[in-house]
């Protein structure tokens, strides 16, 4: 029989049929900008990516592109002209950025109302934490994340600091580390089922069967490597989809498809604030 493989597609046809429905009420076209260091053909991809996503939620997609030498300074400039833009809406900084930049005071600089990936209409949430949510809501699993302890292992693009930061907030047992949990640790939880949320960057594939820690039940699967021999493949190595009792949110297809369309959803939402703060900072009296 088999795991059970949560594919983000019905979740991506939710949101689509939000934006399509959203996206084109009114006069002003919500705009997506994406601020991107060239630094290899994979960043270039994945800008190409997301603006075949914005055209299909009819969301402007403007690209704003910089040098990989540019330093802390120069991009949060550039960050502030995008802030002090109104026809820019939601703003996306693509990561990985070049090492030497100072990624949260970079981040740090987008303000909240156009700040996508870190806040939704104006309140704070992250958008990979929601995404997650999403897709375990779509087949009735959500309740997992309240019942169970969720152990994020790894760290990057998609678990950050704010994603952690999010999980502890939202749910009531989550253990944070470097590394994968032993078959025994964690012992003051061993009576509750476990999810696990993975972005490691050991390899494709990397997790096998006998390294699943105990009493796991949901694998959400968010590493990410183009290889010659297999294309897109994650942490899990594809054995562990033959196990019987798991819920596995693969890549590709599982959750990341799903933080495409939220990053539309999210400047569609943000649009709202945008044009309301700009309308509340224009002066009416005669």
């Amino acid at each position: 029989m088999g795991a059970s493989l949560l594919y983000g597609d019905p979740v991506v046809k939710d949101i689509e049929r939000w934006c399509l429905r959203k996206g084109r009420r009114g006069a002003i076209e919500p705009v997506l900008a994406v601020l991107f260091f060239n630094t290899d053909t994979a960043a270039e991809d994945y800008v190409r990516i997301k603006a075949h996503v914005a055209a299909k939620a009819g969301v402007g997609y403007w690209v704003y592109e910089m040098s990989p030498k540019a330093t802390s300074s120069q991009v949060q400039a550039q960050v502030r002209e995008l802030n002090q833009n109104n026809h820019i809406h939601g703003i996306l900084i693509q990561r990985p950025l070049p090492e030497h930049l100072n990624e949260p005071k970079i981040m740090g600089t987008i303000d909240t109302e156009k700040h996508i990936e870190q806040y939704c209409g104006g309140e704070r949430s992250d958008i990979a934490a929601d995404a997650l949510s999403r897709l375990l809501a779509k087949y009735g699993r959500r309740r997992d994340l309240y019942q169970s302890t969720i152990h994020i292992v790894g760290f990057g693009n998609i678990i950050t600091d704010n994603f952690v930061s999010h999980m502890k907030r939202q749910y009531p047992w989550v253990s944070v580390s470097p590394n994968l949990p032993g078959k025994t640790d964690d012992t003051k939880g061993a009576d509750r089922e476990a999810v696990l949320v993975s972005e490691l960057h050991r390899g494709p594939g990397y997790i096998r069967t006998d390294m699943i820690p105990q009493g796991t039940r949901t694998i959400i699967d968010f590493g990410f490597y183009s290889t010659e021999k297999d294309g897109i493949v994650g942490d899990v190595d594809h054995t562990v989809f033959e196990e019987d009792g798991l819920a596995i949110a693969p890549t590709p297809g599982g959750v990341l498809p799903i933080l495409l369309w939220l990053m539309m959803e999210r400047t569609i939402r943000a649009r709202r604030l945008v044009t309301k703060a700009e309308w509340h900072g224009c002066c009416v009296c005669q």
